[in-house]
């Protein structure tokens, strides 16, 4: 059923009805060449042996779209990148998810690092219009630092504790609607009161 088109025979690749120009099979392109689009060739797709390419060297803009969304995934179909229509854009590592962007802004699932490590030293992160907050290490030693800003430093919650590094002595105990205990080598030495204070040495 398929007819001569600019002789090429039923038997090739391309074939042609009354309906439409269609295949009856895969078309294969060898390594450099390209498929091309647009009046000057503007959009390519092809692999050149190592590696394949989407190529877009036109006016205008490589648009992707799809409803409901824009999935890039491995051979596998392990999640990459998601792009919801009208929603979130997810990031995924090793197919878990660790970004995810919201309306009020993003949400982060793991640690934050700089090029693939942990920040460096005296790697800033600034919060604050005017910069006003830093929290960085100087190689030395590690800084929750307001300077510039106006107001305070102020450090909320309900009950604050402050300890050591791994988490296994008290210096500090704040107790919402109750008492302030400071230790000495994890043994409670001071104790605010209703009162006044207690005094243990």
């Amino acid at each position: 059923n398929a007819a001569t088109l600019d002789s090429i025979d039923s038997t090739s690749f391309l074939r042609s009805d009354a309906a439409d120009a269609k295949t009856s099979g895969d078309l294969t392109f060898n390594d450099n060449i390209k498929a091309r689009f647009g009046g000057a060739g503007d959009l390519e797709i092809y692999h050149d042996g190592s590696n394949s390419y989407i190529s877009d060297g036109g006016t205008g803009n490589l648009l992707i779209r799809a409803e409901p969304l824009v999935a890039i995934q491995d051979t596998s179909g392990n999640n990459s990148a998601i792009f919801n229509d009208g929603g979130t854009v997810e990031l995924y590592h090793n197919n878990s998810l660790k970004f995810t962007t919201q309306s009020t802004g993003i949400d982060v699932t793991g640690t934050i690092t700089a090029d693939g490590l942990d920040m460096e030293d005296n790697q800033k992160i600034l919060l604050g219009t005017g910069d006003d907050l830093e929290i960085y290490h100087d190689g030395s030693n590690s800084y929750i630092k307001e300077t510039a800003g106006t107001g305070n430093l102020r450090i909320e919650a309900n009950d604050l504790r402050l300890k050591n590094g791994d988490g296994t002595e008290d210096y500090i105990k704040c107790n919402q609607n109750a008492a302030v205990e400071i230790y000495h080598n994890n043994s409670k030495k001071f104790e605010t009161t209703g009162y006044g204070a207690t005094v243990t040495g």
